[in-house]
């Protein structure tokens, strides 16, 4: 459910225009422009969703499993449920983000959109792989004595379905503040553009709807992540 929601979110917001931020590119060679995110699969269904087979039996196979078995020897197997449809989408892009001091950015010729007010990283156990995303969350809201509730939007990296599901369980994010315009497994995970990317989509979603604080939390795997506190000026 949470991949196909992610799909059908991504896939309303680009209909209505909320990626603010993606700026066209032209490939010379192929005279061609590329003015929208193409990752996004408009045909997704449950059906569709479940007749794939899991990403990662093989290398579970090769050893991975039984290393994790023996980590956690209250598991009685490792159950496979990730697949392509609920893991990040494989994707190519690029970002770019300004920044500058705040003393600076008062003589710039560039409007400062939002600013960051506080950001922390944590890595935790590397065989619980994904867990970084919700503690680098947790450890955030935690310095700065805020409450979920006191945050108006959560963008929070979709680094598979199992990962994104747990943090909002733990940290009991109402879904309407979470991911809302959808999640990188609609959106694909570009390696060292993805933080960027979702901290565009963040603040382009909090002027849309005149909000002032918002948190971006990206996975760095084996149980690191990142989080930071973003308020719009």
């Amino acid at each position: 459910l949470l991949a196909l929601s992610s799909q059908q979110k991504a896939l309303k917001a680009q209909e209505s225009d909320l990626f603010k931020s993606i700026v066209p590119v032209f490939n010379k060679s192929k005279n061609l422009t590329s003015s929208k995110d193409e990752c996004i699969r408009n045909n997704t269904t449950l059906d569709s969703l479940a007749n794939l087979e899991p990403s990662f039996a093989e290398l579970g196979k090769s050893g991975i499993d039984e290393l994790q078995l023996k980590k956690f020897p209250q598991l009685r197997e490792i159950n496979h449920i990730h697949t392509p449809g609920n893991s990040p989408a494989m994707a190519d892009a690029a970002s770019i983000t300004y920044l500058s001091k705040e003393k600076e950015s008062s003589t710039s010729k560039y409007k400062a959109r939002a600013k960051i007010i506080s950001m922390t990283t944590v890595n935790d156990d590397p065989f619980l792989v994904l867990s970084g995303c919700k503690l680098a969350t947790k450890k955030l809201l935690s310095e700065n004595n805020l409450l979920v509730s006191d945050v108006d939007l959560f963008e929070i990296h979709e680094a598979f379905a199992a990962t994104i599901i747990d943090a909002q369980r733990e940290l009991d994010i109402p879904k309407e503040k979470l991911n809302v315009n959808g999640g990188v497994i609609a959106l694909g995970h570009p390696m060292g553009a993805t933080g960027t990317i979702m901290l565009s989509t963040l603040i382009d979603e909090m002027e849309r709807q005149d909000l002032s604080i918002g948190v971006v939390s990206t996975s760095g795997a084996a149980g690191s992540g990142t989080a930071a506190l973003i308020e719009r000026t």
